[in-house]
């Protein structure tokens, strides 16, 4: 089966053929800078379904829609995207410190036991029944011999310590990594973590999905996805999604950014999520000062709701 192909156009080509599509312009020779600076595909090709009309394998732009207009969505999803990766960037600190703490406090008492954490044996086995689980357990790569070793020879920083502690170790695990490892923690250190970071009253199946659900945004956010157009199914068989899908208020079919922002709510202070939502309503209030509502509410839709209320009560 052939895959999709794209042979290089020049800028002018680009506008040409945008034109052709009844794409419009405001300003051509300013969309010609915004094309020497920023990606073609971004601005374009990752907003253009919304718009368009694909019948007869033909793009055409279903009503009046500007370059203009999809630039400043484009703007639009980097800032969220930035406000969204500070806030999640956050929590992943607050997260590591609180488990270097709680888990060293248990576990990592003296020089002797410093790297208890790389012992299974001080960690949770799912039952034999969650499979997908059970096997991660037994092959997460904390558990193994060269796990210590393998770390200083990636920082150097680290090859300085004899024997290395959790706090320090952590700075080499992904967030990914992480949230494996809060799975396998005994429900007292993740009830102090918990109550570490303020989040206590959320039961330990909503905190497991929302980090899981953070972690799925940081990677979105990481490698310059659009945020606006997040989407995960809730489809992790190790992890009780059903239960954390009623306790946040989630969508019934798959997690939308709606549904990052309601988790994030929980994790973060009302003033860093006035921040994101103010950020949504200038989105919002730009199209409707210019009399182009149905942009704002079609972009808030794909973010999970296309109602600017309910993203301003959340």
């Amino acid at each position: 089966m052939s895959g999709v192909n794209k042979e290089f156009k020049t800028i002018d080509e680009r506008i040409a053929l945008l034109k052709s599509r009844n794409l419009k312009f405001k300003n051509e020779d300013k969309a010609v800078k915004i094309l020497k600076t920023y990606s073609y595909f971004d601005i374009i090709n990752s907003n253009e379904k919304l718009f368009q009309n694909n019948s007869n394998n033909h793009k055409y732009y279903i009503y009046d829609i500007y370059f203009e207009d999809l630039f400043y969505i484009y703007c639009f999803n980097q800032r969220l995207s930035s406000l969204t990766m500070d806030n999640v960037l956050y929590i992943e600190l607050s997260l590591k410190n609180s488990i270097a703490y709680r888990f060293s406090e248990q576990y990592c008492t003296t020089l002797q036991t410093a790297e208890e954490y790389t012992n299974m044996q001080n960690y949770i086995c799912p039952p034999i029944n969650q499979r997908d689980l059970y096997n991660k357990f037994n092959n997460f790569h904390m558990f193994r011999n060269d796990f210590v070793s393998t770390l200083k020879s990636h920082y150097t920083y680290m090859a300085t310590y004899d024997k290395l502690p959790l706090w320090v170790a952590l700075k080499g695990l992904t967030l990914g990594n992480i949230a494996y490892m809060i799975l396998f923690l005994n429900s007292n250190i993740k009830s102090n973590i918990k109550m570490d970071m303020q989040i206590d009253s959320i039961s330990n199946d909503a905190f497991d999905y929302g980090i899981y659900l953070l972690k799925e945004i940081r990677n979105n956010c990481a490698h310059g996805e659009m945020v606006y157009r997040f989407s995960k199914k809730y489809n992790v068989r190790y992890l009780n999604v059903a239960s954390a899908v009623n306790e946040f208020g989630l969508n019934r079919t798959d997690a939308k950014y709606i549904d990052v922002l309601r988790v994030l709510s929980k994790f973060i202070s009302k003033k860093d999520l006035r921040k994101i939502k103010r950020c949504i309503l200038m989105f919002y209030i730009h199209f409707l000062l210019i009399g182009r509502k149905k942009i704002a509410t079609k972009i808030l839709g794909k973010m999970g709701n296309s109602d600017i209320k309910v993203w301003m009560n959340l």
